[in-house]
């Protein structure tokens, strides 16, 4: 799921990215160029799937 670097990320963008590492079991995420280190907390704290690279 991409999720554009030149804008911030909506609630329901997250929480659809979120689902969908749920839902595939995702244990890896990898982040390009962002400097969000709340949404990477987020994200991880959500889902138990740790950022990679």
């Amino acid at each position: 799921m991409g999720v554009s670097i030149e804008t911030e990320a909506s609630a329901v963008d997250v929480a659809e990215l979120i689902d969908q590492i749920k839902e595939e079991a995702i244990k890896v995420y990898f982040l390009e160029n962002s400097n969000d280190f709340g949404l990477v907390k987020q994200i991880t704290s959500a889902t138990g799937a740790q950022p990679g690279g």
